[in-house]
């Protein structure tokens, strides 16, 4: 995949724009896995599509995450597969080939960097998420321990501990950990769910527990609030929770989105916004119609990328809800659109209309 390479080459990732290389790649993915996926090949012909000559990313034909819960269809099996959290009961297994790793680390590394996250200084780490076991093989998981490569690690304390046979949480455990870590020399990083962030900020207020984490700490949160979802607040109260139960600024909060069915990595820029990288396009479509909307209005979030051989990703509708805005409405200095996750869907007209979509490309494979 010549085109894949040059648009993953290290100087085009750092651009901001180069659609025509972009479509190039986006056209030479789809044909690859419509040569080598016999169930993406009935898919795409069902549809009538002709990769050769499509000349917008909005007709491209999409899977849907739901769709791709309990479904196979990997173009190629690996020693690698990528699995969702299946928090509904369903999970997304998707197989990257082995030059697909090499790709997905420098996106990783590209976005981070953005962000200053890389540093030799030893921190101690609050994984606000699960500690490895083998049974787990969600990507969250995965993704955690990956975040912990950034800086190197002194020690690591988790949220949630295997213990017969169950994950177990152990949020006074937690607290007990950043007590400690609020004395030590280093800076400490929590990382992970921002729903296990809430509820160990808000056991600290209600003890009026205040903590002044040492200079250079940091907070990284992914993952959404999933089975928390009832509880979830505004981001500025969680901002304001972090800084005046941790003494962590707003500045030193970062926000990372990715899903696996659509492994890009997105970290947020200073204003909290998810810029489109040039490897990548996002779009909004009508949670009704699956029209495509203008920048400004919500709807389901529609992503492309060609970053995998693996499985026949380039094509992602979510069941998230987004808004997408022009680079210019943001004021970071970053020209790139930016979208913004409102959150799930979850009205009975979305249900109804994502349902549609899975079943149509049921009746195409």
């Amino acid at each position: 995949m010549k085109y894949r390479r040059k648009l993953f080459a290290a100087k085009t990732m750092s651009g901001r724009d180069c659609p025509g290389l972009l479509a190039a790649a986006v056209k030479e993915n789809v044909a690859y896995h419509r040569a080598h996926n016999p169930a993406y090949r009935r898919l795409l012909d069902g549809m009538g599509f002709d990769a050769a000559h499509f000349d917008r990313f909005s007709q491209l034909p999409f899977l849907t995450t739901a769709f791709l819960k309990g479904q196979d269809l990997n173009t190629k099996r690996s020693f690698y597969m990528a699995q969702s959290s299946g928090t509904s009961g369903k999970k997304s297994a998707v197989s990257y080939a082995p030059d697909d790793l090499p790709v997905l680390l420098k996106t990783a590394v590209h976005a981070m960097a953005q962000r200053g996250l890389f540093s030799p200084k030893p921190v101690n780490y609050v994984m606000l998420g699960y500690r490895y076991h083998r049974g787990n093989q969600a990507q969250t998981m995965r993704t955690a321990y990956l975040g912990t490569l950034m800086a190197p690690a002194l020690r690591k304390r988790f949220a949630l501990e295997w213990r017969d046979g169950a994950y177990q949480p152990r949020l006074e455990g937690l607290l007990e950990d950043l007590v400690k870590f609020s004395r030590s020399s280093f800076p400490c990083r929590i990382l992970g769910f921002p729903s296990y962030l809430f509820f160990l900020l808000e056991r600290m207020e209600e003890r009026q527990i205040r903590l002044t984490m040492p200079a250079g700490s940091k907070i990284l949160l992914g993952g959404g609030w999933k089975q928390f979802a009832q509880e979830e607040v505004e981001k500025a109260e969680l901002y304001r929770l972090a800084r005046e139960r941790l003494g962590i600024a707003e500045e030193d909060i970062v926000e990372i989105f990715a899903a696996v069915e659509h492994p890009v990595i997105y970290c947020d820029c200073p204003r909290h916004h998810f810029h489109v990288p040039a490897y990548a396009r996002v779009m909004i479509r009508d949670v009704h119609s699956l029209k495509p909307l203008p920048m400004g209005e919500p709807g389901l979030i529609h992503f492309v990328s060609p970053i995998l051989k693996g499985s026949p990703v380039v094509s992602i509708m979510t069941d998230d809800i987004g808004v997408l805005h022009p680079g210019s409405a943001c004021g970071c200095g970053d020209p790139a659109p930016f979208f913004t996750v409102l959150g799930r869907a979850g009205l009975s007209e979305i249900k109804t209309c994502v349902q549609g979509a899975n079943e149509y490309a049921e009746g195409q494979l």
